[in-house]
C-alpha cells in the first residue's frame, strides 16, 4: 500500500471514530460499552496505518532519536486494535457477561505489548528501515522473539476475530446491514491473519534458511488488501440504511416516472375536457417532486373521467367484453380495456353532443397495492396501456358501423 492510501485508512478509521462518538452521546446504558469499544478500536486502528507512512514514519524516528521506535509503536497499536476489536465484539454479542472475557484479554495483551517492548529496549540497534524492519531484525537472536510474540498474538487475534465476525454474523436476523458489515469485516481479517503467518512463517524458517527472511518484506501488502474491507465492514452499519433507503427512493421515483410517462396517452386525451383543472405547481420544489406531479395527473384524470359519465355508450361494454373474452383477455386486462373502450367512445360522442341516459359504474381493477392511491394509480396506467389497444379501436369501429345500420 502506498503511503497515501495509508494516510487514507488512518482519516477514515478516526472519522468512523468521531462519527461513532456523537452516537456514544445518544445511546442508552446498555449500549454505550460496545460503542465505546468501536470507538477506541477505530481510533487505534488508524495510528497503525498513520505509522505506516514512510513519511511519517522515518521523520518521526530521527526526531525521537531512536530507531526503527514507529515500528515497535504501530505494532503495538495494531495489537490494541485487536484486543479493543474483541472487545467490542463481546459486548455486542453479551455484554452482560462480556467483562471477564474483556479483562482477560487486555491482561493478555498488556503483557504481550510489555513483552515486545522489553524485547526491544534490551536489543542491540539496527539501521533505521521501515519497510525491511522484519527482515532485517529476524537475524537477531532478541529481536527474533519480539518477532514470533508478535507475529503469533497477531495471528490469533486476527482468526479469533474472523470467527467471531462470522459465526455470530449468522445470529442477526433483523439488521441486515449489521451482518453485512461483520461478514465483510471478517474478510477484511482474513487478509490480517495472512499476513501474520507469512510473517510468522518467514521469521521462524529463517532461522533454517535465511533467504525466507524476505518473505516479510511484501507480506504488509496482503494486510493492505484487507484494511479498507474492515473498515468499511466496521462503518457500513452506520451508513448502509441511509444507502438503503436512497435505493429504495431512487427506485419508487423511477416507477413514478415510468408511470408517468405511461399515463400521458391518457392524460392527453382527456384535457380538452376540462383544461382549467390542470394543476400548476407552485414552487420549484412541487415541479421536481415525481410523486406531487404523479399525484396531480392522477387527481386530474379521474375528475375528467367523472365528468365523462354522461356520454358513456352502454352498447360499448358488451362489444368490448363479448370481443376481449373471444380473444382471451379476462380479469385486470379485461377491465382495462373496456374502461379504454369506454373513454374513446365517451370522448367522440361528447364531441358529438350525444349524452347517455344512462351512467355506467367502472369496472374496478384489482391491484395488490396496500395504499388505495397506489391501487387507482396501477388502475389508470392499465387503462392508458389499454387506451393505444388495436382491439378497443376495431371494437368502436363495430359498435358505430352497428349503430349507424340500426338507425337507418
Amino acid at each position: 500500500m502506498s503511503d497515501l492510501g495509508y494516510v487514507l485508512c488512518a482519516i477514515g478509521a478516526w472519522i468512523h471514530a468521531l462519527v461513532k462518538y456523537r452516537s456514544l452521546r445518544k445511546a442508552p446504558p446498555e449500549r454505550k460499552a460496545p460503542i465505546r469499544a468501536i470507538i477506541v478500536g477505530s481510533a487505534l486502528g488508524g495510528a497503525p496505518m498513520l505509522l505506516g507512512a514512510t513519511v511519517i514514519a522515518l521523520p518521526l524516528n530521527r526526531v525521537t532519536g531512536i530507531a526503527n521506535l514507529t515500528v515497535l509503536l504501530g505494532w503495538c497499536l495494531a495489537l490494541a486494535f485487536l484486543c479493543a476489536s474483541q472487545v467490542m465484539l463481546l459486548y455486542w454479542h453479551h455484554s452482560d457477561r462480556a467483562w471477564p472475557q474483556a479483562r482477560r484479554l487486555m491482561i493478555i495483551y498488556g503483557l504481550v505489548i510489555c513483552g515486545m517492548v522489553a524485547l526491544f529496549a534490551v536489543s542491540p540497534e539496527l539501521e533505521n528501515r521501515h519497510r525491511g524492519f522484519t527482515a532485517l531484525a529476524a537475524g537477531v537472536p532478541v529481536l527474533v522473539a519480539m518477532l514470533v510474540l508478535y507475529f503469533t498474538t497477531y495471528l490469533l487475534g486476527a482468526a479469533n476475530l474472523v470467527r467471531l465476525c462470522w459465526i455470530w454474523a449468522s445470529e442477526i436476523t433483523d439488521r441486515i446491514w449489521l451482518r453485512r458489515g461483520f461478514r465483510i469485516a471478517a474478510t477484511g481479517m482474513v487478509f490480517a491473519a495472512a499476513y501474520g503467518a507469512v510473517c510468522l512463517f518467514a521469521v521462524i524458517g529463517g532461522l533454517v534458511n535465511p533467504a525466507l527472511r524476505q518473505w516479510s518484506v511484501n507480506a504488509p501488502a496482503i494486510a493492505g488488501l484487507g484494511v479498507p474491507l474492515v473498515l468499511l465492514g466496521y462503518s457500513i452499519p452506520r451508513w448502509g440504511p441511509p444507502l438503503s433507503a436512497a435505493w429504495t427512493a431512487l427506485r419508487q421515483f423511477r416507477r413514478g416516472l415510468r408511470d408517468y410517462r405511461r399515463l400521458r396517452p391518457l392524460w392527453q386525451a382527456l384535457a380538452p375536457v376540462n383544461p382549467a383543472m390542470i394543476h400548476t405547481p407552485d414552487s420549484l420544489a412541487e415541479r421536481l417532486s415525481m410523486d406531487f406531479r404523479l399525484f396531480w395527473r392522477v387527481i386530474e384524470i379521474n375528475d375528467w373521467l367523472h365528468q365523462l359519465r354522461t356520454y358513456q355508450d352502454p352498447a360499448v361494454v358488451v362489444a368490448i367484453e363479448h370481443r376481449a373474452r373471444e380473444t382471451g383477455h379476462s380479469g385486470n386486462d379485461l377491465a382495462a380495456l373496456s374502461e379504454a373502450a369506454q373513454i374513446k367512445a365517451a370522448l367522440a360522442r361528447r364531441q358529438r353532443g350525444q349524452r347517455s341516459d344512462v351512467a355506467i359504474t367502472d369496472v374496478a381493477v384489482a391491484a395488490d397495492a396496500h395504499h388505495a392511491f397506489a391501487s387507482e394509480r396501477r388502475r389508470l396506467v392499465m387503462i392508458a396501456d389499454a387506451l393505444t389497444d388495436p382491439l378497443v379501436d376495431a371494437t368502436l369501429r363495430d359498435v358505430e358501423v352497428s349503430g349507424t345500420a340500426t338507425s337507418t
